[in-house]
């Protein structure tokens, strides 16, 4: 559950924690800053509430950020099976990337919590650095995905990986920021259809990475 997410992994004392209390403060804290954001929550209220002592809390992670980050990574899909590497040919190059993010839209369907979670991670990346690493990490894997792309030939070459992935990473928390937005509108509907912003997202970033046609030559009159 923890192993795709690297940054601000909580302190080793977190493990050793029974593990009924330790998934109790997860949940507790996940409610927390899904309902206050992370500004609004308080650290304090999220360990009283729990079997543990505040040193036991205090012992296991940095700060209430970490605490956060941990949350993320436990409420959301680590995608471990997920391997750009493993894509066995052209015509299933596309189809995986619309897996890969259906999986976060599944995963909000199934957890009514994911949603605010995205909006408090939202909130909190302009300061800091933990939200920047995951934020790395996500490029990295985006660039996994760019040269299994460019082996199998659908993927553009003009441009240097880092740049393409860094386009389509901006494309991702567009469309992801978006959907966020409008999932906690008044308009959004209980049970609306997600697959929209899944097809948003994928023919955009296919638009941005696909290889361009050659121009077509002219028929001579």
């Amino acid at each position: 559950m923890y192993r795709w997410y690297s940054s601000g992994v909580p302190r080793p004392r977190f493990f050793r924690l029974p593990e009924r209390e330790r998934l109790e403060l997860l949940r507790l804290a996940a409610e927390e800053f899904a309902r206050e954001g992370f500004f609004g929550a308080s650290y304090n209220r999220i360990i009283e509430q729990s079997a543990l002592g505040k040193s036991s809390v205090y012992l296991a992670f940095d700060d209430k950020e970490d605490l956060f980050f941990t949350v993320v990574r436990h409420r959301l899909p680590a995608f471990d099976g997920t391997r750009p590497e493993g894509i066995a040919g052209k015509a299933r190059f596309w189809p995986t990337v619309a897996e890969w993010l259906g999986a976060f839209v599944q995963h909000a369907v199934r957890d009514p919590l994911v949603v605010p979670l995205v909006a408090t991670f939202y909130e909190l990346l302009p300061t800091s650095t933990r939200g920047v690493a995951l934020e790395r990490e996500i490029h990295d894997f985006i660039v996994r995905f760019i040269v299994r792309g460019r082996e199998l030939g659908v993927v553009r070459t003009d441009l240097a990986s880092e740049t393409l992935a860094a386009l389509a990473l901006g494309c991702l928390m567009t469309v992801d920021k978006l959907a966020v937005s409008h999932l906690r509108s008044p308009v959004a509907g209980a049970g609306e259809d997600l697959t929209q912003w899944i097809d948003l997202a994928v023919d955009t970033l296919r638009r941005i990475a696909s290889p361009s046609e050659p121009p077509k030559r002219r028929r001579k009159s």
